[in-house]
This record gives structure tokens, C-alpha cells and sequence, in this order.
């Protein structure tokens, strides 16, 4: 096996980001390429130009990725497509990626390019139901993400999934949840990093209201403190 040829650059989606780093090794005796997660476990073997194979990475276990290798790649380069897919056809997305000799992005600039991020995550952290039950505290730690430079959020859950993709500042939103279809109406103050709206919890096809209220998000979570929190809830 030859060195690592990483991923160094995408087009498309947000998701993209969580393909750099990953790498490709030539096997020159029989001109195929092994494709590795950032951690160095092996994901696809036997790749040539036209091969296509699917995988998870282990950092979002509910997203099936794809990647299919193209011209040119050699010893020191490869090309290809990828897409990724959570299961809803409103949040998939796909790219193009390029890996070569020598590339991938080191802690240093990865953190550089971390500290260029205008906002951090919008978490939830504190839900009101309307009708006095706690269905809603699921949405707890779910979070509002900037998609890279386009001013438009996804809303993912605590454990990196994408639930909702392209949100505006003020929206409203239908996504799946724990089983369950939701509804929220959202309003983002990108500049204070923090967001407050709506939610409402929906059942069967009729999407009949089964709860609602609301809840309150800050860029790191846990804004408010305890006693707060429980307030909320009690309001």
C-alpha cells in the first residue's frame, strides 16, 4: 500500500466537512484503491475508476454514504462523488471530493478554520408544552447549524443527525423525530446566537395536534441555569 491520499476539498453540501480527512491508499500490484475513515478504519476495498460503495462513518451512524471514484485518479490523486442520506428526502445531499498525495487539512488549520466560524451550535435548552406534559423534552439538545456560508440553518438532533435542512431565520418547519412528526416555527438571531419558537407534536397522517409549545435555544445550551430551565417548564 502506498501513503495516504486524503480528501482535502469538496463541493456541495454542508455534509462534505465530515469527509475530509478520510483518505485513500493505492494498491499498486492490482491498480485499486482502499477508502479509510479519518480514524483509519477501512470502508471500501477494491475501488477502481466507475466503482461506487456505501458506508457509515461512526461519528453519524444514521447517515448512509455513498462515494463513486472518477477520472483522473492515480497513484497520487483520486476524484469522485459522494452523497449523503439520513433516511429523509428532504435532508439529502451530495458533492463532488478531492484527494490527493499529501493533502488533508492538519489540527492547526482545522482549528483555524473552526475559529473562522462566525456562530457556534444554537442549542435547545429549554421547552414549555401547553398542555402540561413533557413529550417536547426530546427537543432538548437538539441544535440549529449554520450550513457553511449561506446564512441557512439545519436543525439536527443531539447526536448529529439532520432532522431539517435550508432554514431561515423565521420558518416553519415539518421533520421526523424519535418516530414522531414534529412542526416548529423558528425564529434565529444569528448575530445574538440564540433562537426561540414554537413547536407543536403531530400524529398520524391527519397530522392532528397531539401537543405544542415552546422552547428556547442558545448558542452552547444550558443557557439559562437550572432553576431557570425548570421555570420555564413551569410557565
Amino acid at each position: 500500500m502506498g501513503e495516504k491520499i486524503s480528501i482535502d476539498s469538496f463541493t456541495g453540501g454542508s455534509n462534505g466537512d465530515d469527509l475530509l480527512n478520510c483518505y485513500f491508499k493505492y494498491k499498486k500490484s492490482d491498480e485499486t484503491y482502499t477508502f479509510h475513515d479519518k480514524d483509519d478504519h477501512s470502508k471500501c476495498t477494491g475501488m477502481t475508476v466507475g466503482s461506487t460503495c456505501s458506508f457509515t462513518l461512526d461519528e453519524f451512524p444514521g447517515i448512509q454514504w455513498t462515494i463513486t471514484l472518477i477520472s483522473p485518479c492515480t497513484e497520487t490523486e483520486v476524484n469522485g462523488n459522494w452523497t449523503s442520506d439520513d433516511g429523509n428526502e428532504n435532508t439529502q445531499e451530495g458533492g463532488t471530493f478531492q484527494a490527493q498525495d499529501g493533502g488533508g487539512i492538519s489540527e492547526q488549520e482545522e482549528g483555524e478554520v473552526n475559529e473562522q466560524k462566525p456562530h457556534q451550535d444554537i442549542v435547545i435548552y429549554a421547552i414549555t408544552s401547553d398542555n402540561g406534559t413533557d413529550f417536547g423534552d426530546v427537543l432538548v439538545d437538539c441544535s440549529f447549524t449554520l450550513e457553511g456560508n449561506s446564512g441557512r440553518y439545519q436543525l439536527r438532533d443531539p447526536d448529529g443527525g439532520v432532522l431539517h435542512r435550508d432554514i431561515t431565520s423565521k420558518d416553519k418547519i415539518r421533520f421526523k423525530y424519535m418516530s414522531q412528526s414534529w412542526e416548529m416555527n423558528t425564529d434565529i438571531h444569528t448575530l445574538e446566537a440564540k433562537a426561540h419558537g414554537g413547536w407543536i407534536l403531530l400524529e398520524g397522517e391527519s397530522g392532528a395536534e397531539v401537543d405544542g409549545g415552546t422552547f428556547q435555544a442558545q448558542a452552547g445550551g444550558g443557557g439559562a441555569d437550572e432553576g431557570t430551565a425548570y421555570a420555564a417548564s413551569a410557565s
